[in-house]
């Protein structure tokens, strides 16, 4: 599109396309339109909106986001969504119906090279990758996924505050030593690799991994946490589902929900418990000693 600029004797400013010979809307149109009728305008901002985007548009928005998905509606408009309000946006337009669970979508990521990925699915596919959309499909499903990362989370973090303890009791300095192995791990980007450094340097010190002991400890901490929190978050959905607001083509889930949801979690979940408490932990101290 070429534009050609035109200026008002009174000093308006706006641009003409020179093959349409049209008037071209501005951002400063769409403010003066909100301004008369006391809407908010939306043209410009993060929540910016745009419908049916052209090729123009799409190499835009790659050139100033770093992710945006593009989802047709049941009208067969395209929507663009952007990271910063898409799971409000969509939520919402899920809800009312303007999306179906076959709609396609193509999302847009760029990586850390400037690179582009794209990924095309259907709007429930989608939708399984975030807690906030996925309930409107799949309540009891999506707090039991939900659920199990937490369980793993909360399980690391009880298990690695466990051999702090551990540690406290036999060498304080260890437990220190310790502390700042893991603390290091929290640093944005680098924190894994630094830990690894740390870890070795301090293992000259100290005559202990303490890389691996916390390797260690964060699986067997995730291992033993993260199917009861799947059971957990499988009976929380199960109670709030008839609650929770629903897609208006959402189907009822699976008769075996429950089964995979919360049954078979909760069953393995204290296996896992008893086998650590009653027989590795044994196994350890022993082995230790």
């Amino acid at each position: 599109m070429s534009l050609k600029r035109i200026t008002t004797p009174e000093g308006d400013v706006y641009f003409i396309d020179s093959v349409s010979g049209q008037r071209v809307k501005t951002k400063m149109d769409v403010i003066k339109t909100a301004l008369v009728s006391n809407a908010i305008p939306t043209v410009g901002t993060v929540s910016e909106k745009i419908l049916n985007p052209d090729e123009e548009q799409i190499e835009t928005l790659k050139n100033t986001k770093k992710w945006f998905a593009i989802a047709q509606n049941n009208n067969g408009e395209k929507i663009v969504y952007q990271l910063e309000t898409f799971q409000n946006e969509m939520e919402k337009n899920i809800i009312e119906g303007i999306h179906s669970a076959n709609n396609p979508i193509d999302t847009y990521t760029k990586n850390d090279k400037g690179e582009w990925t794209k990924v095309s699915s259907t709007i429930t596919q989608f939708t399984r990758g975030y807690f906030k959309l996925g309930v409107l499909y799949r309540p009891v499903w999506s707090h039991a996924v939900s659920g199990l990362k937490w369980g793993a989370l909360i399980g690391v973090a009880i298990k690695l505050f466990d051999t702090f303890i551990m540690l406290l009791q036999v060498e304080e300095g260890m437990a220190f030593l310790f502390l700042i192995a893991i603390g290091v791990c929290f640093i944005p980007r680098i924190g894994m690799g630094l830990m690894i450094v740390v870890s070795l340097i301090l293992s000259r010190l100290s005559k202990v991994n303490f890389f691996f002991m916390a390797l260690a400890g964060a699986l067997v901490g995730a291992i033993i946490g993260c199917l009861p929190g799947m059971a957990l978050g499988g009976i929380i959905g199960l109670v709030r589902r008839d609650n929770l607001p629903k897609a208006k083509d959402a189907e009822s889930e699976e008769n075996h929900v429950v089964v995979k949801s919360v049954v078979l979690p909760l069953v393995f979940g204290l296996c896992i418990i008893w086998f650590y408490i009653f027989v590795f932990n044994p196994w350890l101290i022993e082995a230790l000693s």
